[in-house]
């Protein structure tokens, strides 16, 4: 299936500019994942404490599945992504729909490099 092309949107300045491309991105992934998966997939935000998650769930047989495949939270201006368990990546989209990539950090990358940067 073809999926539009990605026009990057001008950078937001401050995170209540943010919030909708979170929402929009966040859709955009569960789109592309959705037609690979035969599993239900919620996306799920939470504006009152900026969470922003899209789950996996549903069952393969006997076996129950229940996965987060994305947790994102916005804190300030900076968007902290705990968990991307997606093929193509989830802050590819998040710069493709105008997140500026200085504001995204990978927090499951922080803990290897965590002696050669500075704490953010």
């Amino acid at each position: 299936m073809n999926t539009p092309a990605l026009v990057p949107q001008p950078v937001p300045e401050d995170a209540t500019c943010l919030r909708p491309l979170l929402r929009l991105a966040l859709g955009r992934v569960a789109h592309a994942v959705g037609s690979d998966m035969q599993l239900r997939l919620h996306t799920v935000c939470d504006h009152d404490s900026d969470h922003y998650l899209l789950v996996a769930e549903g069952w393969q047989g006997y076996r129950r599945i229940y996965r987060t495949l994305v947790h994102m939270a916005l804190q300030g201006d900076v968007l902290h992504v705990y968990e991307d368990g997606t093929v193509n990546g989830v802050v590819e989209c998040l710069c493709a729909v105008g997140v500026p990539r200085e504001r995204i950090i990978c927090e499951w990358a922080r803990g290897s490099l965590m002696n050669d940067a500075p704490h953010r």
